[in-house]
C-alpha cells in the first residue's frame, strides 16, 4: 500500500527575536524514511524544546545484574512491581519471571545536550548515540516514544513530523541569534512551604515558553494568556490569581493550570538537576528575566564520562574505581531520584559530591555546588538499592559492596 506522507502546520505564530541568544534551542537535522530532511530548530511534541529537558525512556536490559544475590533480587523486584496484599499469584509470576531473565527494566533519563543521535527502530523503540559514541537500544515508559516532532525548518518554515515518518534524529550546535524560534523560556522563583527555588519553569509539566498559554475561566467567560504576559501566579482557595506585566489582575479557576488539578511546577536549576513541586505546597511563581539566557549551549554538554570514585565501608576499609551504582548508574549524565516529603528531586550524578545513607529510607546528598540534600523514597536512596560495584581493574572482577555495608560513596 502506498503511504502518504503528512505534514501540519503548527498553529502557533513563531516569535521574532534579534541580537537575543538561541543556542539553548534543542537543534537538528530530522531524516525522514523516504530520505527527505528538515533542519532547524526542535520541540518534542508541545514539551521539550530546550538542551537541558529530560529525555526519558526505559532501559530493557542491565548488563550488572548477574551480581545481584538472591536477597538483592527479591528487593528490586518489590521495588520496581507495585502491588496489594491480595494479589500473590501476580507477584509470583514477576518473581519467577526476573529470576529467569535476571534482567529489570530501570528508567532511562539523560538530557537532550548529552544525545548525538536518535535512529527510530520501532513504534516505542530507539537507539540513542551519546556524544562519546556509546549506543543504548531503549524502548517506551514516556511520552518522549511514538510522539509528534516538530521542527522550524530554517527553509521551509515550522512543521509536524509524525514519529512513523521519522528515520533518524541528528543533533548539532545551535546557530546564534536566529531570527525565528519558539519563543523564551520561563525564569523565575517558585515560592513554596518549603522555601523557595529560583530556575526555569515548567508549568504543570509542560509549559515552559513565553508563546506557551495558561488556560482558565474568569466569571466573564473562559480565557488563554500567553505566559510572556504574567508577572506572577498565586495560589487562591479555588484556583489562582493572576497579575499581568501590564498590573492587571486576574482570578481564574475551572483549569488544571490554576487549581489543584495542576500536574506540578518543575524546576531546573544549574549545579542540581530539577525539582517537581506539587500543587499542595506551591504558594506563589513569580516570573523574571534575570538569568533566562543562562540555559546551556548545546557545546556545554561535554561528552559523558564513567563515574569513578571511592566507597568507605562501614568497618573503614575502602575500595576504589569505576563505579556502577545501584548496580545501574554508570555514566555521569544519569540521575538519582528521590523525595524530600513532598518535593521530587532528579539529581543528575556529575552534580554530587558524596552519597550517605542514613537509614532504611533515607539518604544526604553533599553537591559539588557546597548544598546538601536529605531524600528518600525511592531505589536510589533507600534499602532497595542494589549497591554499588567498584572496578579497580577492568581485567578483574569487580568488589561489590552492599547497600546496607555502605558508609559513604565518594564521587571525584
Amino acid at each position: 500500500m502506498k503511504q502518504t506522507f503528512f505534514i501540519s502546520l503548527i498553529l502557533s505564530f513563531p516569535q521574532h527575536l534579534f541580537a537575543q541568544n538561541t543556542e539553548h534551542f534543542i537543534y537538528g537535522t530530522i531524516y525522514t524514511i523516504d530520505d527527505k530532511s528538515y533542519t532547524g530548530t526542535i520541540r518534542w511534541d508541545d514539551e521539550e524544546v530546550f538542551w537541558s529537558d529530560f529525555f526519558n525512556a526505559t532501559k530493557p536490559a542491565n548488563k550488572y545484574h548477574e551480581y545481584l544475590d538472591e536477597s538483592n533480587m527479591v528487593k528490586s523486584i518489590q521495588k520496581w512491581f507495585s502491588w496489594d496484599s491480595d494479589e500473590d499469584e501476580e507477584h509470583e509470576n514477576h518473581m519467577a519471571m526476573h529470576k529467569q531473565s535476571d534482567e529489570l527494566v530501570h528508567i532511562w533519563v539523560c538530557q537532550f545536550g548529552d544525545i548525538q543521535t536518535l535512529q527510530i527502530t520501532g513504534r516505542e523503540k530507539v537507539d540513542l548515540t551519546l556524544k562519546n559514541g556509546d549506543l543504548y537500544h531503549l524502548s517506551g515508559g514516556s511520552n518522549d516514544l511514538n510522539t509528534e516532532i516538530n521542527i522550524m525548518d530554517t527553509k521551509l518554515g515550522e512543521l509536524t513530523l509524525q514519529w512513523d515518518r521519522i528515520k533518524r534524529v541528528d543533533f548539532s550546535k545551535t546557530p546564534d541569534n536566529l531570527s525565528t524560534t519558539w519563543g523564551n523560556p520561563l525564569f523565575g522563583t517558585v515560592y513554596t512551604t518549603k522555601g523557595e527555588f529560583t530556575g526555569f519553569i515548567q508549568w504543570d509539566h509542560d509549559e515552559r515558553l513565553t508563546i506557551d498559554k495558561l488556560d482558565g475561566r474568569t466569571v466573564d467567560g473562559e480565557i488563554s494568556i500567553d505566559f510572556g504576559n504574567i508577572q506572577s501566579i498565586t495560589k487562591t482557595e479555588n484556583g489562582s490569581l493572576i497579575s499581568l506585566n501590564s498590573d492587571r489582575e486576574i482570578n481564574l479557576s475551572g483549569s488544571n493550570d490554576v487549581n489543584e488539578k495542576n500536574r506540578g511546577i518543575v524546576v531546573t536549576i544549574d549545579d542540581l538537576g530539577r525539582v517537581d513541586i506539587p500543587w499542595s505546597i506551591f504558594k506563589k511563581l513569580e516570573f523574571t528575566d534575570a538569568g533566562r539566557n543562562a540555559l546551556p549551549s548545546y557545546l556545554s554538554f561535554k561528552k559523558p564520562a564513567p563515574l569513578s570514585g571511592k566507597v568507605v565501608r562501614k568497618d573503614g576499609t575502602s575500595v576504589s574505581g569505576r563505579l556502577a551504582y545501584d548496580l545501574d548508574e554508570e555514566m555521569d549524565f544519569e540521575m538519582i531520584q528521590g523525595k524530600d516529603e513532598d518535593l521530587e528531586y532528579s539529581v543528575i550524578m556529575k552534580n554530587i559530591s558524596k552519597i550517605t545513607p542514613k537509614n532504611f529510607s533515607y539518604s544526604q546528598i553533599d553537591l559539588k555546588n557546597g548544598k546538601t540534600l536529605l531524600i528518600g523514597g525511592s531505589h536510589d536512596v533507600s534499602e532497595y538499592n542494589s549497591g554499588v560495584l567498584i572496578f579497580e581493574n577492568e581485567k578483574q572482577e569487580p568488589s561489590h559492596v552492599k547497600w546496607n555495608n555502605v558508609k559513604e560513596v565518594v564521587f571525584n
